[in-house]
């Protein structure tokens, strides 16, 4: 998932079907500079199957707007912004 990321430079949330992270939810969102370009990409996996990322967030909206923010503050591009 994270080369899928930093080829297609966008966010990826899933459950895959194979490998070693399957049936696990997992995110992955590309780092950007300051023009766009991906530069490195990071991911995030329930190892445990206890969580789910994307019900986590439906749940407390403003914890993407906290991260946003946290990025910007950085000088890290973010989408929509």
């Amino acid at each position: 998932m994270l080369e899928q990321v930093l080829e297609e430079n966008r966010l990826i949330q899933t459950v895959p079907r194979s490998g070693a992270y399957k049936g696990k939810s997992v995110i992955a969102a590309p780092i950007q500079d300051a023009e766009g370009k991906v530069v490195a990409a990071i991911g995030l996996s329930d190892a445990y199957g206890a969580l789910d990322f994307i019900e986590c967030f439906c749940r407390n909206p403003t914890g993407v707007e906290d991260v946003k923010k946290c990025l910007i503050e950085r000088g890290v591009k973010v989408p929509g912004q």
